[in-house]
């Protein structure tokens, strides 16, 4: 079974379940992933200030 059959389409556009936050639950899962990105972001300077380096991404064409 696909992604596509086990999302309910509807409940993207209901509200986001918070007070707080004046969105439905489409831009909740947006939000989130900025939150992480910025909090992955603080992470990975935090290393390079510690000369902790990452490894080396290498693309796939």
């Amino acid at each position: 079974m696909g992604i596509e059959q086990q999302i309910d389409q509807e409940t993207f556009y209901e509200d986001s379940g918070f007070d707080w936050l004046k969105m439905n639950k489409l831009e909740l899962h947006f939000y989130n992933i900025r939150h992480l990105q910025h909090h992955i972001g603080q992470l990975v300077e935090r290393l390079n200030q510690s000369d902790i380096g990452g490894s080396i991404w290498i693309g796939k064409a």
